[in-house]
């Protein structure tokens, strides 16, 4: 466990006797530690106030902190130069902090089933883990491992309300079970394996706009597995419509109407054309050209 003191100094003119014949004397105070010094005209009373920092090894760990609002420096030191403060006596029974101040904790779960959960590291510290697509993995758990229609499309941002297609992080083959259907049997007499499972975080409304997506997750480095994001789209694609032309990206998703562009929805969808961007520039403020070709 690490103590990190953060150190808050007040300078005070003239206002405080002065100190005794040893200069930084330092004495507990209810769990703090005050340090008194003298220099010169200027007075300085120094709280040092220990804050417990976790050991971080993974994750994030948890700082425990508060905040003193409403407080107003200046009307404090005018209480104080006024005698505000003679009469006031240090309260004899302790305070109960629960009572006095409604806590706002954060609920948090114990595992990865909760959206938000904590655990602790083998040096005690509070790690803080949260989790996405929450939503989604819950419903599709509930339903029977059923992925729910309709979504919000993780390429171009606009909604939808048919079945989507997840932007695969990791594709496998499952081996022949006790569930398979008689279909997926026969299937695997001669490939060996029944189906395909798809591992995905993102879900699109289409193959062309998860292909677009992918290629951006591979851009940015947020593929974990050994093959790129982008061909796991396309050979997903080549499994469910294996007489189909080569999968094309999405356009552009700027170019949509969900995001202030030209296209509508089915304008944006249709494959008969495609934009490419253009260093082109019309300034103030920025556009960008595409120009269309044909495919």
């Amino acid at each position: 466990m690490i103590i990190r003191y953060d150190t808050l100094t007040i300078s005070i003119m003239n206002l405080l006797p002065p100190p005794s014949h040893v200069r930084g004397i330092s004495a507990p105070v209810h769990g703090n530690q005050a340090f008194r010094n003298d220099d010169g005209d200027n007075k300085f009373v120094m709280m040092r106030t220990p804050t417990v920092v976790p050991e971080v090894r993974n994750g994030i760990s948890a700082v425990p902190s508060f905040i003193l609002k409403h407080l107003i420096p200046n009307e404090m030191m005018k209480k104080y130069k006024e005698g505000y403060h003679r009469t006031l006596e240090i309260p004899k029974t302790p305070i109960t902090i629960s009572d006095a101040i409604p806590l706002m904790a954060v609920n948090y779960g114990t595992n990865h089933n909760d959206e938000k959960y904590t655990f602790k590291d083998q040096s005690g510290g509070l790690i803080i883990m949260l989790t996405t697509n929450h939503q989604r993995w819950t419903a599709y758990h509930r339903s029977g491992r059923i992925q729910p229609p309709g979504g919000t499309c993780a390429w171009h941002k606009g909604p939808f309300s048919h079945q989507g297609v997840g932007v695969p992080q990791y594709i496998f083959p499952v081996m022949i079970s006790p569930f398979s259907t008689s279909e997926e049997i026969e299937y695997a007499k001669t490939v060996g394996y029944a189906r395909f499972r798809s591992i995905y975080e993102d879900i699109a409304c289409s193959h062309e706009c998860a292909l677009s997506h992918g290629e951006l997750l591979d851009k940015l480095g947020e593929n974990f597995g050994t093959v790129s994001i982008a061909t796991l789209v396309k050979f997903q694609y080549h499994l469910m419509y294996p007489d189909a032309p080569d999968l094309q990206k999405a356009k552009c998703w700027r170019l949509h109407t969900v995001n202030n562009g030209p296209l509508t929805d089915k304008q944006f969808t249709e494959n008969s054309h495609f934009y490419t961007r253009t260093p082109n520039i019309i300034v103030e403020p920025c556009k960008i050209l595409y120009q269309q070709q044909k495919i």
